[in-house]
């Protein structure tokens, strides 16, 4: 007695403890009858909340591995779009000999039915809105009565046309053997929407591609893209000859007006390179300050150059003059000779060095005054021009 009192001392204030901590959700969970749980999936389904009638309906299964609920868990996940699930628990029942034949037989029948779904991912839009368009992958979704169509498997770019004058675009993970609905509540989910704002650009743009995809509406009358947060490539397309490309970056709630970025520097044209707008700030002095100095430094290596040929020519009919009269003097003495090739050497040099530093200065004042003010993409890092052992070397990084 003295035993079982200690143990029952012992025991029951920890028993005590841990049923307290329990939550009592997790306790009514654990009472809830199998028909409660049933009587709770069937609600759920008949008020349309698909996925907490598959919760419910799977616990009931774990319960009772009955082949009907499998049955019916099938056709949940058929409802929801899920059609590898639906035909994986279908195979099962058709599998299971304890099933009833006829029950085999419809999973079976359903099985036929849905696996040529499994080729592709699905989309369907809302049963009811008031939503303009939906476009995916070139595709118009029907934006009310729930039409199903395939679409591309992986992510892909999805255009809301909400209002007339406004257009939401999201990316969306499309799955093989899976339907993704579009209804209207998907925009607030997903919030954070960047605006760039289409107002005030002339001419109206044509055609708009982003990331290579052209967004297949009529431009006419939109005034907002709303867009994911991320870095987009935009090509603007506002006529013959008339195309823009824009790298854009844009964080969520920020607003970007198209028109000021595509007047300002960095604005790529059709062939991809950089082109200029027109300044804004009057004679850019910077670029013809570069051109001018690079020109005088062409023109200094040039005469250094100039002056070394003619010391060297100088030389050259001294000794030729010497062997034609052998017994005539020279005209320059042999220190003045050596003293006349060092100095042509030097100047050599130092034209050449002019010469190379004025080209590329050269040509970096005329890509300044192309490409704009503040170019986007850097031509040239460093240039330096020295001698090593085995002569003149111009170091270029890039």
């Amino acid at each position: 007695m003295y035993i079982r009192a200690v143990i029952f001392r012992a025991i029951l204030p920890t028993a005590l403890l841990a049923f307290l901590a329990t939550p009592q959700w997790v306790v009514a969970q654990e009472n809830r009858s199998f028909d409660s749980i049933v009587n709770e999936a069937k609600a759920a389904r008949q008020a349309g909340d698909l996925e907490r009638a598959a919760e419910l309906v799977e616990e009931a299964y774990k319960r009772k591995p009955l082949p009907v609920l499998l049955n019916n868990l099938g056709k949940v996940y058929e409802e929801l779009g899920r059609y590898k699930k639906a035909i994986d628990c279908y195979q099962k029942v058709a599998d299971d000999p304890k099933a009833d034949s006829s029950l085999r037989a419809l999973d079976t029948a359903r099985i036929g039915a849905l696996t040529p779904r499994l080729a592709s991912a699905w989309i369907r839009g809302p049963a009811e809105s008031n939503w303009e368009r939906i476009v995916v992958a070139g595709e118009v979704v029907a934006v009310r009565g729930g039409e199903e169509l395939p679409v591309p498997v992986g992510k892909q770019l999805v255009l809301i046309q909400a209002q007339a004058d406004t257009v939401h675009l999201l990316h969306l993970q499309f799955v093989r053997g899976r339907r993704t609905s579009v209804i209207p509540t998907i925009l607030m989910d997903r919030g954070g929407f960047a605006t760039i704002d289409l107002k005030g650009i002339s001419p109206r743009p044509q055609s708009i591609f982003i990331d290579g995809r052209r967004l297949d509406i009529e431009l006419d009358g939109v005034e907002a893209l709303h867009i994911e947060p991320g870095s987009y490539q935009l090509r603007v397309e506002r006529g013959p000859g008339k195309v823009k490309i824009v790298q854009l970056t844009v964080q969520a709630n920020q607003a970007v007006a198209l028109r000021t970025r595509l007047s300002t520097h960095g604005v790529h044209d059709e062939s991809g390179l950089l082109t200029r707008s027109a300044p804004s700030d009057g004679l850019r002095v910077g670029p013809l300050v570069t051109v001018g100095a690079s020109l005088i430094l062409v023109g200094v290596g040039g005469y250094l150059l100039h002056e070394a040929s003619q010391l060297r020519g100088q030389i050259a009919d001294s000794v030729e003059q010497h062997r034609n009269f052998t017994d005539g003097p020279l005209t320059f003495s042999q220190e003045q000779t050596y003293a006349m090739q060092d100095d042509a050497d030097s100047k050599s040099l130092m034209g050449s060095v002019f010469s190379i530093t004025g080209t590329i200065a050269l040509g970096a004042g005329i890509a300044w005054w192309l490409y704009g003010d503040t170019p986007t993409t850097t031509v040239m890092g460093r240039t330096s021009v020295f001698m090593s052992p085995t002569g003149l070397r111009l170091d270029v990084t890039y």
